[in-house]
């Protein structure tokens, strides 16, 4: 198997940082296990090198401007939680249009950038998330996003786009 297709699994906080340099200590300290996609660090992508988390939540935020998301919040975690940097959430109208969304960011984001999601979770119930590890994207319909209230319960994180 090719290193850009592997996937390592690491338990040790040392051996990753030895592995690993570009990950932050305190995602690792506070107990999270590692599995780290190899692919996302493939050097024959149009955009190379390693990608600032900003970097990544920006470009999200450009691709669901693009397929008309509404309501985007781009709410930075960092000083907040270490599950996170940023958390990107919109709105959709119906479940098609939320299939777009996150068919258009999967796609582009993989396309551009040679990244893929660690998890992607719902689809068909009215909320769609898709997990880059430092950045999260959360679509959701209008009335599950009101019940949620994500940017309620983050409330001290700090909004970089509203």
């Amino acid at each position: 198997m090719p290193f850009s297709e592997s996937v390592l699994c690491v338990p040790g906080v040392l051996a990753v940082r030895l592995a690993f340099p570009h990950f932050r200590p305190s995602r690792l300290e506070a107990g999270y296990g590692l599995c780290y996609n190899a692919r996302n660090r493939s050097t024959d992508h149009p955009k190379e090198g390693l990608l600032e988390s900003i970097d990544l939540a920006r470009a999200i935020v450009t691709q669901l401007e693009d397929v008309k998301g509404e309501d985007i919040v781009l709410l930075d975690l960092r000083d907040v939680t270490g599950i996170a940097d940023y958390f990107v959430i919109c709105s959709s109208d119906n479940q098609r249009q939320l299939k777009a969304l996150a068919d258009r960011v999967y796609e582009n984001i993989k396309k551009d950038y040679g990244l893929f999601p660690r998890s992607q979770e719902g689809g068909r119930s009215g909320w769609t998330l898709l997990d880059y590890n430092d950045v999260v994207v959360h679509i959701f319909s209008e009335e599950l996003r009101s019940y949620y209230d994500l940017e309620g319960f983050w409330k001290d994180a700090k909004v970089l786009l509203r």
